[in-house]
């Protein structure tokens, strides 16, 4: 559940390596953090329709795939713009992590389904 802004959480700190390795400045690399914070924003847009016709296990294990050639490709990325493309493509797969509690909906109940969530979100 956390895994959707986890990629915000580490960006922070790795600011002055990533301008330094980059070459570019502060500003260019708070660039990244909008726009994944874009990507991610319309991709939980998207995500509930799109459940609906694939189902969410496929979608958010797509999610989980595309989020991971997201941050790949940031990590292998020598050139900055991209680096920005990966971020939203990361950004993009993050999305799909909102239905992980639509899963715990679907398939637990009672005391099951709150103590699920609750770990979920302790974990979290």
């Amino acid at each position: 559940m956390t895994l959707g802004v986890f990629p915000l959480d580490v960006v922070l700190p790795s600011f002055p390596a990533l301008y330094d390795y980059f070459r570019t400045s502060a500003s260019d690399i708070a660039l990244s953090v909008s726009l994944f914070a874009i990507g991610l924003a319309l991709s939980v847009v998207l995500v509930g329709p799109l459940s609906d016709l694939w189902g969410r296990k496929n979608l958010l294990l797509t999610g989980i795939a595309i989020s991971m050639v997201g941050a790949t490709g940031c990590l292998l990325s020598s050139e900055y713009g991209w680096f920005l493309l990966f971020r939203v493509i990361q950004a993009v797969g993050c999305g799909s992590f909102v239905l992980s509690q639509a899963l715990i909906q679907d398939l637990f109940v009672g005391k099951e389904q709150e103590r699920i969530r609750i770990w979920m979100t302790t974990g979290g």
